[in-house]
């Protein structure tokens, strides 16, 4: 899996970071999966200069338009 890291800065939160990383903080445990150091859970605020592993995710399978349901 391909991943970037991220340093920490001053009020750094782990769910902001996770939407400026994915688009949404749904995936908090993506991140919170590629650091245990940070659990059982992590400050609210996260302190400066800690290096982060951001992974990257798999982009989403297309969805085919091309097949029609079985009513039409």
């Amino acid at each position: 899996m391909r991943y970037r890291t991220y340093t920490t800065r001053d009020g750094d939160r782990l769910d902001l970071i996770t939407h400026a990383a994915y688009g949404s903080s749904d995936r908090l445990h993506v991140l919170a999966r590629a650091n245990p150091s940070l659990l059982p859970l992590p400050p609210a605020i996260l302190p400066r200069g800690l290096a982060l592993i951001i992974p990257e995710l798999p982009e989403p399978e297309p969805v085919s338009t091309s097949i029609k349901p079985p009513w039409l």
